[in-house]
């Protein structure tokens, strides 16, 4: 009897000593098995559950739309899923929890993502590893991997990418170069304080150096990727596209012209350059001042007037006369939203006028229009606007209500022409047009 009570207690403890090596090869394998990022298996998603703390849109681009799952109680950062915005279908997942890994997440150009990802460093140690990598959404692949000292990304454009050297040792200051994503071989060498695409073959660059009126630190200048022959000269203040839309920033209002580019010589003394011409459209001795341009038009000030105004560039004629409104932005050819210079800056402020007709195809003040910004609110001739009766989409070109007030609870215009609305406990993504 008492053999068999010592059996019984040696098979408990072994079958309990499994166990717990089981749980432990199992907590170790955990955090140091490969991470797959890619959603093989055919997921889509339809509904998002409200309750679960905050689920919304963050970027919309190139077809994916990048959302984040929070959790309620916000101790991580949460899950954020790639989705195919037509279908719905998820590419890929990152998920972050409290003890092995977090993860920030951005959709950039080509088909790409950047992801940096926050590691536990060890089973029993506390202390966080950091690391960046840019993966190709359709395959995972890893084409700037981790660990890379070139992951520091900035932008993506036409198989390029602009990104900041961290290495402190090998380069003496932060500096910005350009490498071909492909290769991984260096185009533009790091050497350069800021970087930015203007076009697919022209980046603007930051070094220091003596500007136009003699004065010496940051100067900017234009390079040729493929070649590497600086274009415009190192000796401007500032240079800065029109149009910012082929970056994955929420949208920007209205397309800009994507040649036209900003070349500031110092404050307010700025050429209005076509790029692909090298043709100084609006000259830094014009009485008007350009900060954006789109569909043929302008927003300019004008020296000595307080406020902004509209103009035709090709004839400079006068659309808008300056200091009426506080602010312009060209939606389309025919319609710019305005914030009425006579009212203070709120959301009461805001209209929509055709520049033809001078008719407010969205009154001033009538309606809640969103801020000035219009991230995820206006898109394609579409705006969100809203009023006691709910939110509505209206067509910016006649007034009319595309989506007519109170049939949805809306929250985001999408690029593409899609919404987010609520329903009970769960929102979803909805096709406008």
């Amino acid at each position: 009897m008492r053999k068999e009570t010592v059996r019984k207690r040696t098979i408990i403890i072994l079958f309990l000593a499994l166990a717990a090596l089981i749980v432990f090869i199992n907590f170790v394998w955990s955090f140091h098995r490969p991470v797959v990022y890619v959603t093989r298996e055919p997921i889509y998603h339809e509904y998002f559950p409200i309750g679960f703390g905050s689920a919304y849109v963050v970027q919309v681009y190139q077809g994916n739309a990048l959302i984040l799952l929070r959790p309620a109680d916000r101790r991580y950062q949460g899950t954020h899923i790639i989705v195919d915005i037509e279908t719905g279908r998820e590419r890929m997942r990152f998920h972050s929890d409290v003890v092995r890994r977090s993860y920030s997440v951005e959709l950039h150009g080509d088909g790409t993502v950047w992801v940096q990802r926050s590691l536990r460093a060890g089973i029993f140690s506390g202390e966080r590893r950091f690391e960046r990598a840019l993966l190709e959404i359709e395959s995972g692949r890893e084409l700037i991997p981790f660990g890379s000292e070139y992951n520091n990304l900035h932008q993506v454009l036409n198989g390029f990418a602009i990104v900041k050297v961290t290495n402190y040792y090998r380069f003496p200051s932060l500096h910005y170069g350009l490498i071909e994503i492909e290769s991984g071989s260096i185009v533009l060498p790091f050497e350069y304080r800021r970087m930015n695409f203007l076009s697919d073959n022209l980046v603007s660059a930051v070094i220091e150096g003596e500007d136009i009126l003699g004065n010496i630190g940051d100067v900017c200048g234009v390079i040729d990727v493929r070649t590497g022959e600086v274009v415009w000269p190192f000796h401007y203040r500032m240079i800065f596209p029109m149009d910012q839309t082929r970056f994955p920033l929420p949208p920007s209002i209205g397309e800009g012209e994507r040649n036209l580019v900003t070349f500031e010589y110092h404050h307010n003394k700025r050429d209005l350059i076509d790029i692909t011409t090298g043709e100084v459209i609006i000259p830094a001795s014009s009485e008007y001042h350009a900060s954006f341009a789109g569909y043929g038009m302008a927003v300019v000030r004008r020296e000595g007037v307080n406020g902004i105004g509209l103009i035709e560039i090709e004839s400079g004629r006068e659309i808008i006369p300056s200091g009426y409104f506080d602010s312009i932005h060209i939606l389309n050819e025919n319609a710019v939203l305005v914030q009425s210079g006579h009212r203070q800056a709120t959301y009461a402020g805001l209209g929509v006028i055709n520049i033809h007709s001078r008719e407010e195809v969205i009154p001033i003040g009538m309606y809640q229009l969103p801020s000035p910004s219009l991230w995820f609110r206006y898109y394609e001739d579409m705006v969100l606007i809203e009023s006691d009766e709910g939110q509505a989409i209206i067509d910016v070109s006649n007034g009319e209500e595309i989506i007519p007030f109170g049939t949805y609870n809306i929250h985001q215009l999408l690029p593409g022409g899609f919404i987010t609305v609520s329903e009970g406990d769960y929102w979803r993504i909805k096709r406008v047009l």
